[in-house]
Protein backbone atom coordinates (compact mmCIF):
# COMPACT_ATOMS: atom_id res chain seq x y z
CA UNK A 1 0.00 0.00 0.00
CA UNK A 2 1.57 3.59 -1.13
CA UNK A 3 -0.54 5.86 0.54
CA UNK A 4 -3.12 5.74 3.40
CA UNK A 5 -5.60 8.60 3.20
CA UNK A 6 -8.06 10.24 6.11
CA UNK A 7 -10.63 12.29 4.55
CA UNK A 8 -12.74 14.40 6.64
CA UNK A 9 -15.60 16.20 5.48
CA UNK A 10 -19.07 18.07 6.58
CA UNK A 11 -20.65 15.25 4.87
CA UNK A 12 -19.92 12.60 2.14
CA UNK A 13 -23.87 11.32 1.76
CA UNK A 14 -26.14 12.12 -0.46
CA UNK A 15 -28.15 13.92 -1.78
CA UNK A 16 -25.43 15.39 -3.28
CA UNK A 17 -27.14 19.38 -3.42
CA UNK A 18 -24.81 22.06 -2.78
CA UNK A 19 -21.16 22.26 -3.99
CA UNK A 20 -19.12 21.72 -0.68
CA UNK A 21 -20.93 18.21 -0.63
CA UNK A 22 -20.82 17.52 -4.40
CA UNK A 23 -16.69 19.04 -4.08
CA UNK A 24 -15.75 16.34 -1.53
CA UNK A 25 -17.34 13.45 -2.95
CA UNK A 26 -15.44 14.24 -6.29
CA UNK A 27 -12.40 14.10 -4.54
CA UNK A 28 -13.08 11.10 -3.10
CA UNK A 29 -13.77 9.73 -6.34
CA UNK A 30 -10.60 11.21 -7.55
CA UNK A 31 -8.73 10.04 -4.64
CA UNK A 32 -9.98 6.55 -5.18
CA UNK A 33 -9.01 6.25 -8.54
CA UNK A 34 -5.13 6.14 -7.52
CA UNK A 35 -3.63 2.66 -7.34
CA UNK A 36 -2.19 1.63 -4.03
CA UNK A 37 -4.22 3.17 -2.04
CA UNK A 38 -6.28 3.11 1.77
CA UNK A 39 -8.96 5.10 2.37
CA UNK A 40 -10.57 5.90 5.40
CA UNK A 41 -13.32 8.54 5.60
CA UNK A 42 -15.60 10.57 8.48
CA UNK A 43 -18.13 12.22 7.85
CA UNK A 44 -21.27 13.34 9.35
CA UNK A 45 -24.36 10.40 9.81
CA UNK A 46 -26.72 12.93 9.91
CA UNK A 47 -28.94 12.89 7.37
CA UNK A 48 -32.09 15.51 6.76
CA UNK A 49 -34.33 13.24 4.72
CA UNK A 50 -34.20 9.73 3.44
CA UNK A 51 -32.28 8.91 0.71
CA UNK A 52 -33.43 8.30 -2.52
CA UNK A 53 -33.20 4.40 -4.15
CA UNK A 54 -31.00 5.66 -6.77
CA UNK A 55 -28.93 7.89 -4.33
CA UNK A 56 -28.28 4.85 -2.08
CA UNK A 57 -27.19 2.92 -4.71
CA UNK A 58 -24.45 5.32 -5.91
CA UNK A 59 -23.56 5.54 -2.59
CA UNK A 60 -23.12 2.07 -1.87
CA UNK A 61 -21.43 1.63 -4.69
CA UNK A 62 -19.14 4.67 -3.93
CA UNK A 63 -18.03 3.23 -0.88
CA UNK A 64 -17.74 -0.64 -1.84
CA UNK A 65 -13.64 0.53 -1.81
CA UNK A 66 -13.74 2.78 1.12
CA UNK A 67 -12.27 0.96 4.30
CA UNK A 68 -14.43 0.68 7.23
CA UNK A 69 -14.83 3.56 9.17
CA UNK A 70 -12.62 3.84 12.31
CA UNK A 71 -14.93 4.95 14.71
CA UNK A 72 -17.08 3.34 16.83
CA UNK A 73 -21.04 3.98 17.79
CA UNK A 74 -20.05 6.46 20.81
CA UNK A 75 -18.62 9.05 17.90
CA UNK A 76 -21.69 10.55 15.75
CA UNK A 77 -19.79 12.27 13.47
CA UNK A 78 -18.66 15.79 12.35
CA UNK A 79 -21.41 18.23 12.96
CA UNK A 80 -19.16 21.32 14.03
CA UNK A 81 -15.76 22.03 13.68
CA UNK A 82 -14.96 20.98 17.54
CA UNK A 83 -15.62 17.47 16.62
CA UNK A 84 -13.31 17.24 13.50
CA UNK A 85 -10.70 17.50 16.42
CA UNK A 86 -12.33 15.31 18.67
CA UNK A 87 -11.75 12.51 15.83
CA UNK A 88 -7.80 13.08 15.94
CA UNK A 89 -7.57 13.28 19.56
CA UNK A 90 -9.71 10.31 19.34
CA UNK A 91 -6.66 9.07 16.99
CA UNK A 92 -4.38 9.37 19.12
CA UNK A 93 -5.42 7.93 21.83
CA UNK A 94 -6.13 4.60 20.23
CA UNK A 95 -3.20 1.69 21.09
CA UNK A 96 -3.20 0.55 17.69
CA UNK A 97 -4.25 3.76 15.77
CA UNK A 98 -3.15 3.91 12.17
CA UNK A 99 -0.62 6.76 10.95
CA UNK A 100 -2.48 8.43 7.88
CA UNK A 101 0.41 9.84 5.37
CA UNK A 102 -2.61 12.19 4.26
CA UNK A 103 -5.73 14.08 5.76
CA UNK A 104 -7.68 16.09 3.88
CA UNK A 105 -10.37 18.60 5.87
CA UNK A 106 -12.96 19.34 3.63
CA UNK A 107 -14.87 21.56 6.44
CA UNK A 108 -15.24 25.49 6.43
CA UNK A 109 -15.29 26.31 9.90
CA UNK A 110 -12.31 24.78 11.02
CA UNK A 111 -9.29 28.22 11.56
CA UNK A 112 -6.07 28.61 12.32
CA UNK A 113 -5.82 27.64 15.92
CA UNK A 114 -7.68 24.33 15.49
CA UNK A 115 -5.35 23.27 12.96
CA UNK A 116 -2.46 24.45 15.18
CA UNK A 117 -3.76 21.59 17.42
CA UNK A 118 -4.65 19.17 15.27
CA UNK A 119 -0.54 19.43 13.85
CA UNK A 120 0.50 17.80 16.80
CA UNK A 121 -1.35 14.70 16.36
CA UNK A 122 1.25 11.87 16.16
CA UNK A 123 -1.32 10.08 13.25
CA UNK A 124 -0.66 12.56 11.04
CA UNK A 125 2.34 13.14 8.58
CA UNK A 126 0.75 15.64 6.23
CA UNK A 127 -2.44 17.39 6.49
CA UNK A 128 -3.94 18.96 3.23
CA UNK A 129 -6.81 21.88 4.36
CA UNK A 130 -9.19 22.56 1.73
CA UNK A 131 -10.29 25.93 1.04
CA UNK A 132 -13.50 25.79 -2.16
CA UNK A 133 -15.16 29.33 -1.69
CA UNK A 134 -13.58 32.85 -2.41
CA UNK A 135 -13.32 35.29 0.69
CA UNK A 136 -16.76 36.75 1.52
CA UNK A 137 -15.43 39.46 3.42
CA UNK A 138 -11.54 41.01 4.63
CA UNK A 139 -12.16 39.19 8.10
CA UNK A 140 -12.53 35.48 6.03
CA UNK A 141 -9.71 36.53 4.23
CA UNK A 142 -7.63 37.51 7.12
CA UNK A 143 -8.47 34.03 8.95
CA UNK A 144 -7.22 32.20 5.60
CA UNK A 145 -4.58 34.07 5.29
CA UNK A 146 -3.33 32.88 8.50
CA UNK A 147 -3.72 28.85 7.77
CA UNK A 148 -1.68 29.94 5.61
CA UNK A 149 1.42 31.35 7.38
CA UNK A 150 0.77 28.12 9.80
CA UNK A 151 1.49 25.86 6.77
CA UNK A 152 4.58 27.79 5.94
CA UNK A 153 5.88 27.41 9.64
CA UNK A 154 5.33 24.50 10.10
CA UNK A 155 7.04 22.87 6.77
CA UNK A 156 9.70 24.94 7.84
CA UNK A 157 10.21 23.63 11.04
CA UNK A 158 9.84 20.33 9.70
CA UNK A 159 6.62 19.46 12.40
CA UNK A 160 4.19 18.29 9.72
CA UNK A 161 4.00 18.70 6.24
CA UNK A 162 0.67 20.69 5.61
CA UNK A 163 -0.64 22.71 2.33
CA UNK A 164 -3.86 24.61 1.58
CA UNK A 165 -5.54 23.33 -1.35
CA UNK A 166 -8.01 25.86 -3.25
CA UNK A 167 -10.17 25.24 -5.65
CA UNK A 168 -9.17 27.80 -8.21
CA UNK A 169 -6.87 30.34 -8.55
CA UNK A 170 -9.19 33.07 -8.77
CA UNK A 171 -10.11 31.62 -4.90
CA UNK A 172 -6.66 31.55 -4.03
CA UNK A 173 -6.47 35.56 -5.15
CA UNK A 174 -9.55 37.06 -2.96
CA UNK A 175 -7.24 35.43 0.24
CA UNK A 176 -4.65 37.54 -0.91
CA UNK A 177 -2.56 35.02 -1.71
CA UNK A 178 -0.36 34.87 -5.19
CA UNK A 179 2.00 32.27 -6.77
CA UNK A 180 4.41 32.86 -5.04
CA UNK A 181 3.08 30.85 -1.91
CA UNK A 182 2.98 27.25 -4.13
CA UNK A 183 5.06 25.59 -1.51
CA UNK A 184 2.02 25.56 0.53
CA UNK A 185 -0.70 26.66 -1.56
CA UNK A 186 -2.29 24.10 -4.65
CA UNK A 187 -5.33 24.25 -6.52
CA UNK A 188 -7.31 20.76 -6.74
CA UNK A 189 -10.28 21.89 -8.85
CA UNK A 190 -13.49 20.35 -8.39
CA UNK A 191 -13.85 16.65 -10.21
CA UNK A 192 -16.91 15.73 -12.21
CA UNK A 193 -17.91 12.39 -13.17
CA UNK A 194 -17.80 12.34 -16.66
CA UNK A 195 -18.77 8.81 -17.70
CA UNK A 196 -21.75 9.92 -15.47
CA UNK A 197 -22.70 13.40 -16.30
CA UNK A 198 -22.52 12.83 -20.17
CA UNK A 199 -24.82 13.67 -23.10
CA UNK A 200 -27.62 11.03 -23.11
CA UNK A 201 -30.79 9.65 -23.48
CA UNK A 202 -34.19 11.52 -21.70
CA UNK A 203 -36.21 9.56 -19.18
CA UNK A 204 -39.28 11.68 -19.54
CA UNK A 205 -41.20 9.72 -16.70
CA UNK A 206 -38.19 10.69 -14.07
CA UNK A 207 -38.05 14.97 -15.65
CA UNK A 208 -42.32 15.07 -15.60
CA UNK A 209 -41.38 13.66 -11.85
CA UNK A 210 -39.80 16.88 -10.63
CA UNK A 211 -42.20 19.28 -11.85
CA UNK A 212 -45.04 17.23 -9.91
CA UNK A 213 -47.61 20.34 -10.36
CA UNK A 214 -46.82 20.58 -13.71
CA UNK A 215 -46.24 16.73 -14.56
CA UNK A 216 -48.83 16.67 -17.89
CA UNK A 217 -47.08 20.06 -19.14
CA UNK A 218 -43.84 19.27 -18.85
CA UNK A 219 -44.61 15.80 -20.46
CA UNK A 220 -46.12 17.81 -23.55
CA UNK A 221 -43.81 20.59 -23.40
CA UNK A 222 -42.40 21.70 -27.02
CA UNK A 223 -39.70 24.09 -28.03
CA UNK A 224 -36.60 24.62 -26.61
CA UNK A 225 -35.60 25.45 -22.52
CA UNK A 226 -33.89 27.39 -20.59
CA UNK A 227 -32.95 26.06 -17.37
CA UNK A 228 -31.59 27.45 -13.90
CA UNK A 229 -30.77 25.10 -10.69
CA UNK A 230 -29.63 26.07 -7.56
CA UNK A 231 -30.31 28.58 -4.50
CA UNK A 232 -32.95 31.10 -5.28
CA UNK A 233 -31.57 33.73 -3.58
CA UNK A 234 -31.21 37.02 -5.75
CA UNK A 235 -27.77 37.45 -5.85
CA UNK A 236 -27.84 34.01 -7.40
CA UNK A 237 -30.72 34.26 -9.63
CA UNK A 238 -31.79 37.79 -10.25
CA UNK A 239 -35.09 36.88 -11.73
CA UNK A 240 -36.09 40.05 -12.89
CA UNK A 241 -33.91 40.37 -15.15
CA UNK A 242 -33.82 36.63 -16.52
CA UNK A 243 -37.65 36.80 -16.88
CA UNK A 244 -37.61 40.11 -18.75
CA UNK A 245 -34.92 38.84 -20.94
CA UNK A 246 -37.56 35.45 -21.70
CA UNK A 247 -40.39 37.92 -22.47
CA UNK A 248 -37.75 39.79 -24.98
CA UNK A 249 -36.91 36.27 -26.70
CA UNK A 250 -40.72 35.39 -26.63
CA UNK A 251 -41.70 38.35 -28.51
CA UNK A 252 -39.27 37.42 -31.14
CA UNK A 253 -41.08 34.28 -31.71
CA UNK A 254 -38.78 31.84 -29.76
CA UNK A 255 -41.00 29.08 -28.19
CA UNK A 256 -39.10 29.07 -25.35
CA UNK A 257 -39.39 27.81 -21.58
CA UNK A 258 -37.49 28.62 -18.27
CA UNK A 259 -37.25 25.24 -15.91
CA UNK A 260 -36.16 26.45 -12.45
CA UNK A 261 -35.59 24.23 -9.76
CA UNK A 262 -34.29 25.80 -5.94
CA UNK A 263 -32.49 23.71 -3.65
CA UNK A 264 -34.38 25.41 -1.05
CA UNK A 265 -32.90 27.08 2.71
CA UNK A 266 -33.49 30.34 4.37
CA UNK A 267 -36.54 32.67 3.49
CA UNK A 268 -37.08 29.94 0.52
CA UNK A 269 -41.08 30.49 0.23
CA UNK A 270 -40.70 34.22 0.14
CA UNK A 271 -38.21 33.70 -2.95
CA UNK A 272 -40.55 31.44 -4.89
CA UNK A 273 -43.59 33.78 -4.06
CA UNK A 274 -41.40 36.62 -6.04
CA UNK A 275 -40.58 35.12 -8.47
CA UNK A 276 -44.26 33.47 -9.42
CA UNK A 277 -45.18 37.04 -9.02
CA UNK A 278 -43.46 38.50 -11.21
CA UNK A 279 -43.80 35.88 -13.85
CA UNK A 280 -47.56 37.00 -13.27
CA UNK A 281 -47.13 40.08 -13.62
CA UNK A 282 -45.32 39.79 -17.00
CA UNK A 283 -47.53 37.22 -18.20
CA UNK A 284 -45.29 34.41 -18.40
CA UNK A 285 -46.62 31.79 -16.00
CA UNK A 286 -47.56 29.19 -19.22
CA UNK A 287 -43.26 29.57 -19.97
CA UNK A 288 -42.54 29.13 -16.43
CA UNK A 289 -42.29 25.49 -14.75
CA UNK A 290 -40.69 25.18 -11.02
CA UNK A 291 -39.80 22.72 -8.56
CA UNK A 292 -37.96 23.02 -5.44
CA UNK A 293 -36.86 20.19 -4.14
CA UNK A 294 -33.51 18.04 -3.80
CA UNK A 295 -32.34 16.44 -7.10
CA UNK A 296 -30.68 12.97 -7.02
CA UNK A 297 -28.14 12.71 -9.25
CA UNK A 298 -30.55 10.29 -12.09
CA UNK A 299 -32.62 13.63 -11.81
CA UNK A 300 -29.91 16.52 -12.72
CA UNK A 301 -28.20 14.41 -15.16
CA UNK A 302 -31.95 13.52 -17.34
CA UNK A 303 -32.61 17.48 -16.55
CA UNK A 304 -28.96 18.61 -18.01
CA UNK A 305 -29.84 17.10 -21.18
CA UNK A 306 -33.54 17.82 -21.34
CA UNK A 307 -32.30 21.33 -21.52
CA UNK A 308 -30.84 23.50 -24.44
CA UNK A 309 -28.90 26.38 -22.39
CA UNK A 310 -28.02 26.17 -18.32
CA UNK A 311 -28.26 29.82 -16.60
CA UNK A 312 -25.96 30.59 -14.22
CA UNK A 313 -25.87 34.29 -13.32
CA UNK A 314 -24.80 36.78 -10.43
CA UNK A 315 -25.75 39.81 -9.41
CA UNK A 316 -22.29 40.41 -7.49
CA UNK A 317 -18.41 39.25 -7.54
CA UNK A 318 -19.02 37.07 -5.04
CA UNK A 319 -22.49 36.15 -4.51
CA UNK A 320 -24.17 34.70 -1.12
CA UNK A 321 -24.26 32.28 -0.04
CA UNK A 322 -20.97 31.59 -1.01
CA UNK A 323 -20.71 29.01 -3.82
CA UNK A 324 -17.86 26.59 -4.67
CA UNK A 325 -15.56 28.49 -7.22
CA UNK A 326 -15.73 27.32 -10.19
CA UNK A 327 -19.45 26.35 -9.65
CA UNK A 328 -20.11 22.56 -9.72
CA UNK A 329 -23.31 22.75 -11.74
CA UNK A 330 -21.87 24.68 -14.39
CA UNK A 331 -18.84 22.06 -14.88
CA UNK A 332 -21.59 19.49 -14.76
CA UNK A 333 -24.09 20.73 -17.82
CA UNK A 334 -20.74 21.70 -19.80
CA UNK A 335 -19.70 17.64 -19.27
CA UNK A 336 -23.54 16.71 -20.58
CA UNK A 337 -22.31 19.04 -23.65
CA UNK A 338 -24.54 21.89 -22.99
CA UNK A 339 -23.89 25.56 -23.38
CA UNK A 340 -23.93 28.03 -20.43
CA UNK A 341 -24.44 31.24 -19.91
CA UNK A 342 -23.17 32.95 -17.21
CA UNK A 343 -21.73 35.98 -15.29
CA UNK A 344 -18.12 37.10 -16.31
CA UNK A 345 -17.29 36.43 -12.52
CA UNK A 346 -15.15 34.65 -10.38
CA UNK A 347 -13.00 31.79 -12.58
CA UNK A 348 -15.82 31.54 -14.69
CA UNK A 349 -13.82 33.82 -17.45
CA UNK A 350 -10.62 31.16 -16.88
CA UNK A 351 -13.30 28.09 -18.01
CA UNK A 352 -15.40 29.78 -21.07
CA UNK A 353 -14.36 31.11 -23.48
CA UNK A 354 -16.90 33.00 -25.10
CA UNK A 355 -18.63 32.00 -28.16
CA UNK A 356 -16.15 28.99 -28.20
CA UNK A 357 -17.64 26.39 -25.42
CA UNK A 358 -20.13 28.83 -23.48
CA UNK A 359 -21.23 32.54 -23.52
CA UNK A 360 -20.18 34.99 -20.53
CA UNK A 361 -22.64 38.24 -19.79
CA UNK A 362 -20.74 41.11 -18.70
CA UNK A 363 -23.51 43.48 -17.28
CA UNK A 364 -27.23 42.30 -16.01
CA UNK A 365 -29.43 44.46 -18.25
CA UNK A 366 -32.07 42.98 -20.12
CA UNK A 367 -31.19 43.97 -23.86
CA UNK A 368 -27.42 42.06 -22.85
CA UNK A 369 -29.06 38.79 -21.25
CA UNK A 370 -31.41 38.35 -23.74
CA UNK A 371 -29.02 38.73 -27.17
CA UNK A 372 -26.47 36.16 -25.08
CA UNK A 373 -29.08 33.87 -24.46
CA UNK A 374 -30.64 34.08 -28.01
CA UNK A 375 -26.89 33.28 -29.56
CA UNK A 376 -26.45 30.45 -27.31
CA UNK A 377 -29.94 29.12 -28.33
CA UNK A 378 -28.83 29.01 -31.97
CA UNK A 379 -25.46 27.77 -31.53
CA UNK A 380 -26.40 25.03 -29.28
CA UNK A 381 -25.14 22.28 -31.87
CA UNK A 382 -21.45 23.94 -32.36
CA UNK A 383 -21.13 24.82 -28.65
CA UNK A 384 -21.57 20.57 -27.17
CA UNK A 385 -18.85 19.02 -27.88
CA UNK A 386 -16.05 21.61 -26.64
CA UNK A 387 -18.12 22.59 -23.90
CA UNK A 388 -17.66 18.66 -22.70
CA UNK A 389 -14.27 19.18 -23.61
CA UNK A 390 -13.32 21.65 -21.57
CA UNK A 391 -14.47 19.46 -18.55
CA UNK A 392 -13.12 16.12 -19.66
CA UNK A 393 -9.73 17.42 -20.08
CA UNK A 394 -9.62 19.38 -17.43
CA UNK A 395 -12.13 18.60 -14.66
CA UNK A 396 -12.25 14.84 -14.78
CA UNK A 397 -11.89 12.14 -12.04
CA UNK A 398 -9.06 11.33 -13.71
CA UNK A 399 -7.54 14.58 -14.19
CA UNK A 400 -8.22 15.54 -10.61
CA UNK A 401 -6.64 12.53 -9.67
CA UNK A 402 -3.61 12.98 -11.70
CA UNK A 403 -3.18 16.09 -10.06
CA UNK A 404 -3.65 14.73 -6.25
CA UNK A 405 -1.22 11.56 -7.08
CA UNK A 406 1.52 14.47 -8.12
CA UNK A 407 0.90 16.21 -4.94
CA UNK A 408 1.31 12.79 -2.72
CA UNK A 409 4.53 11.69 -4.64
CA UNK A 410 5.84 15.55 -4.35
CA UNK A 411 5.28 15.34 -0.56
CA UNK A 412 6.57 11.65 0.32
CA UNK A 413 9.86 12.05 -1.50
Amino acid sequence: MDYRVLILARTLYPPWTDGDSSYARGLLESILSIKNIEVTTFSSTERKRRPKKDDVESFTSTFRRVSDAFYGPSVRGIANPTDVLRVLFLLNKMKNSKTFDFTHIIYYGLDAYQLMLVLGSKSQKGIIKHINAPAPNSRNALTRATICRLAETTNRIGFCRMRVAFTSECTMKTYGIGRSNTEVCTVIPPAINSDKYKPSSIDEEIVAGIFKKNVGKIRNLKGQKLLYVGSLTYERFPYDIILKALKVLLSEHRDLNLMIVGRGGKNNSRNVRNILRYASRLNLREHIFMAVNPLSEIEKINLLNQTDVFLNLFTQPIPTPPVVDPPIVILEAMSCGKPVVASNMLSIPSIIIHGQNGYLVNTLKVEEVATVINRALDSCDKINDSARRTVVTSFSTSKVASIINKLYSADKS
